[in-house]
């Protein structure tokens, strides 16, 4: 019980702090729903960004610094609370028929997600034992996290995994005076319940049934809950989150997905979003390795769009990069003291690295299984490593069960994205975030078969929902009383 009521304690801070920080309703207009999932997630962005930084600077993580924390943001958020208790809200997007689905897709992923120990989650165990030595208070500058052993130079985790859920999970065991390895992912159950509504507030500035369009597609593509859905019948059901080829809330990836459909969401809404935008991307860094790449991605993203629309963007550009070069520099200062493993994709992507898996043919020789046990996946013809990625993305722009209409939806949505320049900079990022990801497995050290079977690319993919959904939902013109910039 004190497990469960230390991660409610943590989401209900996480709460107050997103409504602290989040736009005044008169100007930036948006339902209960879509002002519930952003303020959860805006504040887990601040608890993970809040965390980082006072980590950092003493080395360890804080029990008193986190509930001095905590009450700030809380009053803070009471405060902000009732202060906007009397302005209005905007309708609910979704008509009557539609809530049910929503509400038990949400309630579904977050059960789920509790459902299962936090050892079927390896990416969540990866950031577990961080958190479980933050709640013992080891220094993140001790030898426990910087530590290398065994073929693949790490201990049983990435040593230069980011801290940002391992201070969430830390928080929790911390309220709640003990470790949990099921209740420390309460803050973690959140996901796929809030990238939705992320969605929707973003798409608000163009008026209601574009938020609720952009909902419903982030909302009923099934990857974000399980892969290949029904492709086994109420088997999948049974097995969702288990095993390398399911993922659903407590999956690793999902945190980045989420963060960057806030992010990208925020963006839409300008004003003073822009830099929480730039916080919901800190969190993003501080979620995955991926998210630091990303960052870099979506800055690029708004300096062409900006050029393309002959400097009107510019603004974002300079406020988001700001933003994340401050906010993010406690990790990244961190990680430059944090060993070098195998997937240090910052050295890897050289001209050479590029060349060499170019012009050679797939080898077998650092896979873990045999070449045998792949089966027909191995005895194809080409193991030409680029024709490879081309056939995974291909297959997975094709796969129903686990994208649904989400591809096809992407595409009608290209001609209105280029004749559109406040979502031009979505589209570019969307495709670059393909390219990067499609760069990274040319040059990645693993087998790509193996990676594969693991749910790569799928897993790396899922990080773009969030801007895909918004790209492909129909923009109407932008509602009057929002801020237009």
């Amino acid at each position: 019980m004190m497990g469960f009521l230390g991660g409610l304690l943590v989401v209900l801070t996480a709460y107050l702090a997103g409504r602290l920080l989040m736009p005044n309703r008169t100007h930036y207009a948006r339902s209960r729903y879509e002002e519930l999932t952003t303020s959860i997630l805006l504040g887990l962005a601040t608890l993970m960004t809040a965390g980082m930084a006072a980590t950092w600077a003493l080395g360890t993580f804080s029990f008193g610094i986190a509930t001095l924390l905590s009450l700030g943001f809380a009053g803070g958020g009471v405060w902000r609370i009732r202060r906007e208790w009397k302005q209005a809200v905007e309708p609910c997007a979704f008509p009557v028929w539609e809530r049910p689905l929503m509400l038990s897709l949400a309630i579904g992923s977050v059960a789920m997600t509790l459902a299962w120990p936090l050892n079927e989650f390896d990416p969540i165990l990866h950031f577990g034992l961080k958190g479980k030595l933050l709640f013992g208070g080891e220094s993140i500058r001790g030898e426990a996290f910087h530590a290398l052993t065994g073929e693949f130079g790490r201990i049983m985790t990435h040593p230069n995994y980011p801290l940002g859920i391992p201070i969430l999970e830390a928080w929790s065991a911390h309220f709640a005076g003990e470790w949990s390895d099921r209740w420390i992912q309460f803050p973690l159950a959140f996901w796929a319940f809030c990238l939705p509504g992320a969605v929707a507030f973003g798409l608000r500035r163009f008026g209601a049934q574009a938020a609720r369009r952009g909902a419903l597609v982030a909302a009923c593509t099934p990857i974000l809950y399980v892969m290949e859905f029904l492709h086994r019948g109420a088997l999948d059901f049974a097995e969702a989150g288990l095993g390398a080829e399911k993922m659903l809330g407590g999956r690793g990836d999902l945190p980045v997905a989420a963060f960057v459909a806030l992010a990208c969401g925020l963006l839409l809404r300008g004003g003073r979003c822009r830099f929480l935008a730039g916080l919901a991307m800190t969190a993003a860094i501080l979620s995955k390795n991926e998210g630091l790449a990303l960052s870099a991605v979506l800055l690029l993203a708004l300096a062409l769009g900006a050029l393309w629309n002959r400097g009107k963007g510019l603004k974002e550009f300079v406020l988001v990069g700001s933003a994340i070069a401050v906010l993010a520099s406690p990790w990244l200062i961190h990680r430059t003291t944090l060993p070098a493993i195998d997937e240090n994709y910052t050295e890897a992507v050289s001209y050479e690295t590029v060349l060499h898996y170019w012009q050679e043919d797939e080898s077998a020789d650092k896979s873990p299984i045999p070449a045998k046990l792949y089966g027909e996946e191995w005895s194809e013809q080409s193991h030409w490593r680029p024709a490879r990625i081309a056939r995974y993305f291909g297959s997975e722009f094709i796969d129903v069960l686990s994208w649904g209409l989400l591809w096809l939806l992407f595409l009608l949505g290209i001609p209105q994205a280029l004749r559109t320049p406040e979502i031009r900079w979505l589209l570019l990022f969307a495709l670059g975030g393909l390219a990067l990801y499609a760069l990274i497995l040319l040059v990645t050290p693993w087998f790509l078969i193996a990676l594969h079977q693991k749910g790569i690319p799928a897993r790396l993919i899922l990080h773009l929902l969030g801007p895909i959904a918004l790209l492909c939902s129909r923009v109407n013109q932008p509602k009057q009383d929002d801020p237009v910039h």
